[in-house]
């Protein structure tokens, strides 16, 4: 995946679809379907999360764009998108799964339905722990000073050790263009949202949203041509 700065993306004009995706956001935690692994796979596994428009008939489109380039959202400005073939392989993986449910995927200028909207936040906080000189990390807590028959303080030396947690959000929107009224409000009819940290390679990471978009299609069942 390559990151570029100062981009916009999918929809040239509307300025609210950022923020609606933190809106939405804070909806689907509240009133969406979702499905949570196994404590032993929160590693490996996002969170999947999966909320529609009640109001909503998705039978009623047929057609959508959706754009090889991801809305990339973290603590540097200067990244707003991804593109590459990371970020293609995860829009290709989402428009497949849209053709399976009888939706043809066409150009922006031949006035789709639907706006597929793919968003990644990523948010990285970091910590510091001091640990004493005798710390040892072979055994449950502190290494025993009497161990050699000395008796020493730990109070003699500390180390700094760094941390870094990257986690975040990787969302899909199906937004309405069909029925954007004059004032280009545009309605979220539906969107996934899978939860959880960041590690390991971009690929791995890609891999895992691949996987959880296409849980979060199957616990969508109503969403179909």
């Amino acid at each position: 995946m390559h990151r570029q700065g100062r981009g916009r993306v999918l929809i040239p004009g509307n300025s609210g679809i950022l923020p609606a995706i933190f809106f939405s956001l804070v909806l689907a935690l509240f009133t969406s379907c979702r499905k949570e692994p196994a404590t032993d796979q929160l590693a490996e596994t996002f969170t999947v999360l999966t909320n529609r428009d009640p109001g909503a008939d998705f039978s009623s489109y047929s057609t959508f764009f959706l754009s090889d380039t991801i809305t990339y959202i973290n603590d540097n400005p200067y990244d707003s998108i991804l593109t590459g073939p990371g970020a293609g392989n995860l829009a290709s993986s989402v428009r497949n799964e849209l053709i399976s449910r009888g939706f043809s995927s066409v150009p922006l200028d031949s006035s789709p339905d639907l706006a597929v909207q793919l968003t990644i936040i990523e948010n990285t906080d970091y910590y510091s722990a001091v640990y004493p000189v005798g710390y040892w990390w072979g055994a449950p807590g502190y290494f025993d000073p009497f161990y050699y028959g000395y008796n020493y303080p730990y109070t003699y030396g500390y180390y700094v050790q760094n941390y870094s947690v990257s986690s975040g959000a990787v969302i899909c929107e199906l937004i309405d263009l069909k029925n954007a009224n004059q004032q280009q409000a545009l309605r979220i009819i539906w969107e996934a949202t899978l939860l959880g940290a960041f590690e390991g390679s971009e690929n791995y990471n890609i891999n895992r949203s691949i996987a959880g978009f296409q849980q979060a299609f199957r616990q969508s069942p109503y969403l179909k041509k």
